[in-house]
């Protein structure tokens, strides 16, 4: 591989990478998680503890999700009418994981399930 192509091969590596600076790799760090149910007195023991373990439960917020798992890669439509964009997508590009989604109803978490693709 001459200079030309290592440079050229390196700019198209960084520009995938930096594509996917949404999708979740790894969970949070537990020091983030943690920081997080410190600032937020009022969880209750269960969601705390989900919070910490990295996991996501049934009556979670938004916020919880996001301190759990991170920011979703992607933001989808749950219901046919496809004006209710309440079901949030993880999935990582790099690790041989399902498929996550997490369905939210009033503002809360409704449904968490898995697909397999």
């Amino acid at each position: 591989m001459n200079k030309k192509q290592l440079i050229v091969a390196w700019v198209i590596g960084v520009l995938l990478l930096s594509g996917c600076s949404a999708t979740p790799i790894l969970k949070p760090f537990y020091s983030s998680r943690k920081a997080y149910v410190e600032n937020h007195p009022a969880l209750n023991y269960e969601i705390k503890q989900a919070i910490l373990d990295g996991k996501v439960i049934v009556e979670m917020t938004k916020g919880d999700v996001k301190a759990a798992w991170g920011k979703p890669n992607r933001i989808e439509s749950c219901r046919e009418d496809r004006k209710d964009k309440n079901c949030w997508r993880y999935r990582s590009l790099f690790l041989p994981e399902p498929v996550k989604y997490v369905q939210f109803k009033e503002e809360k978490v409704f449904r968490v399930y898995v697909v397999y693709e």
